[in-house]
């Protein structure tokens, strides 16, 4: 049996992707599985890594201007011709497609083919790639309720959540302090604006802590990105500065597991692994994601009172500090952001999927 995985240009599409086929490969012992990524993209060295071989197809992403569109057309044809030329020889069951310009030609290819199709979306506001397949698509597999209302007259939905990592939930001990280098008897806010980092939100938190409003019974664990580090270390090093500074953090549910209260980026897998930790959170969305669709995320969160929610453009004003503030102060606004959070975590979405696909085999 063959299963063939569509998604990437970003970490957002192709996690998801490893995680459900690191759980189907523990489950179908005689599985064999293929991803397809960008040409070029970070998708080849990352899938390697976790043993799984990957071809590579050209394609670009729609762009919504006359140029932009003059070149998509001209380039999805070949993407869905390299893609074909990719199902005919792997001869695929299922083909899953977890979203990202990637995934549109090869799952269509995969129905020409006559291969079974699934598609995951992440975000609360479908992507452009889900929204064009899901009329074509043998299962549909969102992460939120709330995604149903964007696709109209769609069938076969199933509402199972994002896929997350299975070693996610860790227990607090000292020893994931120590190994941090950081005091068990202080809270711990972790800041991470994602594996690259993000500038304002190190800005905004580095102004915050140099006008000295992180408590002294709080230590701050950042994640500022490895081409921000070496800048933030210099302006903290001015500062009272309680805590540790990492360009990466490797051991994210290590983090997890000692963070009190968590400023972030609204990424779909973010905000899932938070909802599902019950972690209370400060969302300040990626101004300039696809269709705003981290704000949208956040939105539909903050709405049910699961998250706090600060646009970027406020990061340098007084909104920001008293909102971020304001949670670092009261341990009941906090407790109810983490009750909030659980009643819509969901870690069994990786479970759902692969029932889903195995239904399709």
């Amino acid at each position: 049996m063959r299963i063939l995985f569509a998604g990437g240009g970003t970490g957002g599409h192709l996690i998801p992707a490893l995680n459900i086929a690191q759980l189907l490969k523990s489950r179908l012992c005689d599985a064999e599985f293929l991803f397809v990524g960008l040409k070029g993209g970070m998708e080849k060295k990352i899938v390697e890594r976790h043993g799984f071989p990957i071809e590579e197809i050209e394609v670009v992403g729609l762009k919504r201007d006359f140029g932009g569109m003059m070149d998509f057309s001209k380039k999805i044809m070949r993407a869905f011709s390299q893609a074909d030329k990719v199902i005919r020889w792997f001869g695929p069951e299922v083909v899953v497609g977890t979203g990202g310009y990637v995934s549109a030609p090869v799952v269509l290819a995969g129905k020409r083919r006559r291969s079974r199709t699934l598609i995951q979306e992440q975000n609360v506001f479908p992507g452009l790639a889900t929204r064009f397949l899901a009329r074509f698509a043998d299962r549909i597999c969102l992460a939120f309720e709330s995604s149903k209302k964007y696709l109209h007259g769609i069938r076969n939905i199933v509402v199972s959540g994002n896929p997350l990592r299975p070693d996610l939930r860790v227990p607090r001990t000292n020893e994931i302090y120590e190994g941090f280098g950081l005091d068990p008897h202080k809270k711990v806010l972790l800041v991470t604006g994602g594996s690259r980092g993000a500038q304002s939100l190190n800005e905004g938190i580095g102004r915050f802590i140099c006008d000295g409003l992180l408590p002294d019974d709080w230590q701050c664990l950042w994640q500022t990105g490895a081409d921000k580090f070496d800048e933030t270390s210099r302006k903290m090093s001015a500062c009272r500065f309680s805590g540790r500074l990492e360009p990466f953090i490797e051991k994210m549910p290590e983090a997890y597991a000692i963070a009190d209260l968590v400023v972030c980026r609204a990424g779909a897998m973010t905000i899932s692994e938070l909802l599902a930790l019950g972690l209370p959170s400060l969302l300040v969305p990626y101004p300039h994601a696809a269709a705003d669709h981290q704000m949208k995320n956040a939105q539909a969160l903050k709405e049910t009172g699961a998250v706090e929610l600060v646009a970027d453009s406020n990061l340098s004003k007084e909104v920001f500090r008293s909102t971020l503030s304001g949670l670092i102060d009261s341990k009941d606004k906090r407790d109810k952001l983490s009750e909030s959070a659980l009643k819509l975590g969901n870690t069994g979405g990786a479970e759902i999927i692969i029932r889903e696909i195995i239904k399709l085999i």
